[in-house]
């Protein structure tokens, strides 16, 4: 929670760093060295169901067709690091297509993509040069936080807000009410 002396004396107690990142840029944030700028990307909680390979699959199809894709939401701890707070499923999705070894599992051979068919039972490796560039270069929004209060409530608490709007946007958006 943020006082409304802190609203008024010193601007705002969050900043927020919106910008594009190609899906190269953040696996490489994922696997940086640690004098590097790394992104940590905390293990799912156990309430959290992973993906299946078709919701995978359509994302990855979504990429393809440069279809909007909500917000990533990460968190600039002020140290050099970066804490993903939102959007672990989506960059686990990319980067098993692209490199699945960086989280020691098996290629994501795509299957139940409606809109590009011919993707399914294709793999990273089985796609032409051109599509696997084209994929890399992909972009994904990303919202970088830095909350000059670093509790990790106050953090949470500009998430759920940050969240419930992007949902509500899309939805409105989504009717044609934006």
């Amino acid at each position: 929670m943020f006082t409304l002396e802190e609203l008024g004396e010193r601007g705002s107690p969050v900043h927020i760093n919106k910008m594009n990142m190609t899906i190269s840029e953040l696996i490489n944030m994922y696997v940086a060295p640690p004098e590097e700028v790394k992104m940590v990307i905390s293990p799912k909680p156990d309430q959290q169901k992973e993906w299946t390979g078709i919701q995978k699959s359509r994302l990855i199809e979504s990429i393809f067709l440069d279809l909007p894709i909500p917000d990533i939401f990460i968190l600039d701890t002020g140290s050099g690091g970066m804490q993903l707070l939102d959007g672990r499923k989506r960059i686990h999705a990319a980067v098993q297509f692209i490199n699945s070894s960086i989280l020691g599992l098996d290629p994501l051979i795509l299957s139940g993509c409606e809109l590009v068919p011919g993707l399914n039972g294709k793999s990273f490796a089985d796609l032409e040069l051109r599509l696997k560039i084209a994929v890399k270069r992909s972009t994904f929004g990303v919202s970088i936080l830095i909350v000059k209060r670093k509790s990790k409530e106050d953090s949470l608490d500009v998430l759920k807000k940050l969240t419930i709007q992007n949902i509500l946007t899309e939805r409105l958006t989504s009717y044609n009410f934006v």
